[in-house]
């Protein structure tokens, strides 16, 4: 099989740099109706860009937790009397940069979008292949 290096790869090559590709990022997920919801919480801005940006990017994340549960949870209900029955949750570590599932049976966060096992190891996986981005949340929140 012949491969034809393309031009900056050949200048790469006689430097003595590598030249294997890189693979694709997959195309990143937009919830339906994104623009509607974000258009709602960039509107609400009163105060100065820096406290409010803040602000933003926190709720754009949760709204878009929210739309990915509604599009890809199958419909899938917590019930929160039911302490046998698993909610899982998302969570990213500052310590590795990577995001992770979490779960609870009884204890409920307000600011916490809960889901169902699978619909957050995919949310996970989409999480950590840049599928899905949560507003920059690693460096604004």
């Amino acid at each position: 099989m012949n491969i034809t290096p393309t031009e900056e790869q050949a200048a790469a090559w006689a430097k003595g740099e590598s030249i294997t590709p890189e693979p694709p990022r997959p195309k990143e997920w937009e919830p339906k109706n994104y623009l509607f919801w974000t258009t709602h919480v960039t509107v609400a801005a009163n105060e100065g860009p820096t406290r409010f940006n803040a602000k933003v990017a926190k709720v754009k994340a949760y709204v878009k937790l929210l739309a990915y549960v509604e599009e890809f949870g199958g419909g899938w209900v917590a019930d929160w009397s039911d302490a046998e029955q698993f909610k899982s949750t998302v969570y990213f570590s500052h310590e590795d940069g990577e995001w992770y599932t979490s779960m609870a049976t009884i204890y409920r966060y307000p600011n916490t979008v809960f889901m169902s096992i699978d619909c957050c190891r995919g949310l996970v996986n989409k999480l950590n292949s840049g599928e899905v981005v949560l507003e920059n949340w690693e460096r604004n929140l």
